[in-house]
């Protein structure tokens, strides 16, 4: 079965650079012949075509890039920011981040844009420390492992972090507070991590486009051997947020913050298969010849980078929906999650 490379892509959390990266493949004249292709454009496709769909054109760039998103899919998962619970708060929530490189959504005038993709998923339980006195205090957790398998790719995702929430000018029941209140400022902190292991289990058939010969046509890349990913974010948050809660049911939350990222992370490819095409007159696939895709990296993601996030809740009771967008400015990453938490 076909596997989009962009499949495995947004669910490999990479952190590596480019320490070794080589492309070898040889062309069956015989196959370029019946594509109506000269044997050294067919290489030179066929070569770039690799060079794209393994994303080692701009190995660093796209590393550095895979792993922000790895770092920035933590937002909004392990912390309430607009129920201002007084006793407790349990949910769980996911996120997808993508991350645009240095160069930001200028890139995408590039024909070959580095985007790098990351999803997470989380449960999470908060605690308000009232208990003892503090009401300005809410501590947060959050937990969530899973083995995953892709088709071709099998692995484990896991992430947990702890929060520290300290609320400033916490809202008062003035009569109003069914008409409009506002949630006071919160400051908070923590520490996030998370961790994804992948490993190629058998084929990984990868498509190539091809253009130009007697019609248009797509090689296919079967490659076997080693496709392995571990990579690890690290990161703490400082953040400042506000809310306000209109008519009880809607509340628009805000705030700006610094993530310190930390993290490492290794990729380690070698794969070797043949390649084919189909026939654009018809019968049996061609024959192309074969390819090998080596490449060996290690890298960390950015080390600091600023954050704005903004959401909606609705508020059903105790039950609350909530979506929330997460950005670096002006335009390095986005983010957007949401989920559902019972509070009170």
């Amino acid at each position: 079965m076909r596997t989009p490379l962009f499949l495995v892509s947004a669910l490999v959390f990479f952190s590596a650079a480019i320490a070794r990266a080589e492309i070898k493949v040889t062309v069956d004249p015989a196959g370029a012949q019946q594509l109506g292709l000269q044997l050294s454009d067919l290489e030179t496709q066929l070569s770039d075509e690799l060079t794209a769909a393994f994303n080692l054109l701009k190995p660093k760039d796209y590393v550095r890039a895979l792993t922000d998103a790895q770092a920035f899919s933590n937002k909004g998962l392990g912390v309430d920011y607009a129920s201002n619970p007084t006793a407790f708060v349990v949910g769980v929530a996911g996120n997808f981040a993508v991350s645009l490189g240095d160069k930001g959504l200028g890139e995408r005038y590039s024909e070959r844009p580095i985007v790098g993709s990351a999803p997470n998923v989380s449960v999470m339980a908060g605690l308000n420390m009232d208990l003892i006195g503090m009401d300005w205090l809410t501590l947060y957790g959050n937990f969530f492992t899973q083995a995953l398998t892709i088709e071709e790719v099998s692995g484990n995702l896991l992430n947990w972090g702890i929060h520290a929430q300290v609320k400033f000018f916490r809202p008062q029941d003035d009569g109003l507070e069914i008409l409009f209140q506002w949630g006071g400022i919160d400051f908070t902190t923590g520490y996030e991590y998370s961790r994804l292991k992948l490993d190629l289990e058998k084929q990984l058939d990868t498509p190539l486009p091809l253009a130009g010969g007697v019609a248009a046509t797509e090689a296919l890349f079967g490659g076997i051997g080693t496709f392995n990913i571990t990579t690890t974010a690290n990161t703490i948050p400082v953040e400042l947020s506000t809310n306000f809660r209109l008519f009880y049911v809607l509340t628009l939350f805000m705030g700006a913050g610094y993530d310190i990222q930390l993290g490492n992370g290794k990729m380690t490819i070698n794969l070797d298969g043949d390649l084919t095409a189909a026939n654009p007159m018809g019968g049996d696939d061609i024959d192309l010849g074969t390819a090998n895709v080596i490449a060996s990296e290690s890298s960390k993601p950015t080390e600091g980078l600023p954050r704005l996030m903004a959401g909606v809740q609705i508020n059903l009771s105790m039950v609350k929906i909530f979506v929330q967008l997460n950005a670096i400015p002006p335009d390095r990453a986005i983010s957007g999650g949401g989920g559902l938490r019972i509070a009170w």
